[in-house]
């Protein structure tokens, strides 16, 4: 029996410590969940000490990171992340009640070198429901880069700047329903004198009382809104797109804004693109339920040049549209689009000193459209040019005709005074591309030529595209009876399921090519469309297909990543 009993208690020792190193672990679980942990070099280096006048740095010579979770909170003073060239520093906010309190500023990238060193690189994630308060500057000192991201249910508050000296590159992703940006007293800026990108994605959410996007003559900065529920609403403090304000030599300030896919831009201001010269400003809105609203003046170009594109079913609504000397409002018929102006007591509610260009794609559908709204009369020296219809100018509406048909390889003819669109197919793969024209008032006939792009031709475009992406359409032109330097509004069957973000026009010039960066891409989820300004070869590419089609016409991957988009100076072709 001793033995016996001897043997259970050998038999029960291993259970007992089991359940003993399990309480262990769960309170040591608690213990870690709830906490803010260092790691790497942090100054001061015990959270304990840190208080609302505290400056904490976050990797000065070495690597080092900060996280906040399991309902945290801690209060400081400014903090630096990423101080010294070539090192990485991270700062974590994570979990619902998680919060960092900063009676100054986050600096995310914050070393300042001469040009032949690499800059600090420095992320903060803000998640699950963290919460940080505070002022951020997002790739703040020469030759630096930050990252801000804030996902599933993060929030910050307070305004901030992205990519604010000379070099420096500020990316901010914005993702997910719940996520926000929320700064009701403060402004957004994105490319101060560096390079910016602010994504909001996903139904997630940016307030501020203003907002900037390329303010000074060095800074290039991009916004991307894209999906339903995504939106960015600034107060009375306006939007100015391509500010270019003096700060150094420069193109002058450029500034991009996309909002497409159900995604709105709300602004309670004046909206300014192109504030000054040389600055350039352009906000393409695109797709269903896409909305750019400005409740006073939306001036396309003020003293720089301004860029307006309203495609695939987008609406722009608001005050009276302002358009000077250099700049350009286009807008599609036949898919739903419309700029609608109805300001109450404000004349004229539509100034063109400019361009306006309504353009009708190959496959839209015959009829009378009016694509411009106004409850008041219309203004200005400007002209409007009907591409794939005929303007009348006395009802400002634009009549679209039935489109030729044709065959690829083979020489299609219109009168562009009977019909002004041609259709072209390709017998073997069945691909689509469609050409539109302006009207002639005399018979003028036009040929057009259309074949998909060889092998040999793709190969070199192949070779400059990054991993993840595809030439998804490419196409041969060209034509008699046509004068270069006419808009011709070209169309693309490029297939569905793409990101508008995600694709870029390429132009061949029968021994290289370049990037295309026309003002007025529109993507319908089966045609990518876009004005050109001469026939020669263009191509689409956009996300790889999965799996890859093996046809001739389609190579390869390739993906634009955010640091390359951000490092790019951006330049815009004249359309």
């Amino acid at each position: 029996m001793r033995n016996a009993s001897h043997g259970n208690s050998r038999r029960l020792t291993p259970f007992l410590l089991a359940m003993f190193l399990m309480v262990l672990i769960t309170m040591t679980e608690r213990s870690v969940d709830a906490a803010i942990v260092t790691t790497g070099e942090v100054n001061p280096a015990d959270p304990s000490a840190w208080a609302g006048g505290t400056t904490v740095t976050i990797a000065n010579t070495a690597n080092g990171s900060v996280t906040v979770n399991g309902g945290s909170s801690i209060s400081t003073g400014t903090v630096e992340v990423a101080k010294t060239f070539g090192v990485t520093g991270a700062l974590t906010v994570d979990g619902l009640g998680s919060t960092w309190n900063t009676g100054s500023s986050i600096s995310v990238g914050t070393s300042s070198l001469p040009a032949n060193f690499a800059g600090g690189t420095g992320i903060v994630n803000i998640s699950n429901g963290g919460t940080i308060n505070g002022t951020v500057f997002i790739g703040q000192a020469f030759n630096t880069t930050g990252y801000l991201n804030i996902t599933t249910g993060g929030r910050l508050t307070r305004g901030g700047s992205l990519g604010d000296l000379l070099n420096s590159n500020g990316i901010v992703t914005v993702d997910g329903v719940g996520s926000q940006w929320a700064s009701t007293s403060g402004s957004i800026t994105v490319a101060q004198r560096g390079n910016g990108l602010l994504k909001i994605l996903n139904g997630a959410t940016v307030s501020s009382s203003g907002a900037g996007v390329g303010r000074y003559t060095t800074g290039t900065g991009r916004v991307i809104l894209d999906g339903p529920g995504s939106s960015w609403t600034m107060g009375i403090g306006g939007l100015q797109v391509g500010t270019g304000m003096a700060g150094g030599p420069g193109p002058g300030g450029v500034g991009l804004v996309t909002v497409t896919n159900g995604a709105t831009m709300t602004n309670q201001g004046e909206a300014i693109l192109g504030y000054t010269l040389p600055a350039t400003g352009t906000v393409m809105v695109n797709g269903t339920g896409s909305t750019f609203t400005s409740a006073f003046d939306l001036y396309i170009g003020r003293d720089g040049a301004g860029r307006v594109s309203i495609t695939d079913g987008a609406k722009f609504q608001g005050g009276p549209v302002n358009i000077n000397s250099q700049s350009l409002l286009t807008v599609d018929v036949g898919t739903g689009s419309s700029v609608v102006s109805t300001a109450p007591f404000v004349l004229p509610q539509l100034n063109n000193n400019g361009t306006i260009r309504t353009v009708a794609k190959a496959t839209a559908a015959n009829g009378t459209y009016t694509p411009i709204v106004t409850s008041g009369a219309w203004d200005g020296t400007g002209k409007v040019q009907a591409v794939g219809g005929v303007w009348n100018n006395a009802t400002h509406t634009m009549t679209v005709s039935t489109a030729a048909t044709g065959q690829a390889g083979i020489a299609t003819t219109i009168d562009r005074s009977v019909t002004q669109r041609i259709l072209i197919t390709d017998g073997a793969t069945g691909k689509q591309v469609g050409a539109s024209f302006q009207a002639a008032i005399a018979p003028a006939n036009l040929s057009l030529t259309a074949s998909l792009m060889n092998n040999g031709q793709l190969s070199l475009l192949q070779g400059l595209l990054d991993p993840g992406k595809a030439i998804l359409s490419g196409w041969d032109f060209s034509a008699t009876g046509y004068t270069a330097g006419d808009p011709v509004y070209l169309s693309l069957q490029i297939g569905a399921d793409q990101k508008f973000y995600d694709l870029d026009v390429w132009h061949y010039d029968g021994t290289s090519w370049a990037k295309y960066l026309n003002t007025d891409l529109a993507y319908d989820n089966t045609f990518a469309s876009f004005v050109a300004t001469g026939f020669s070869g263009y191509a689409i590419s956009g996300l790889a297909p999965v799996p890859v089609p093996a046809a001739m016409w389609l190579f390869g991957s390739g993906m634009v990543t955010v640091i390359g988009l951000a490092r790019r100076r951006m330049s815009f072709a004249k359309a």
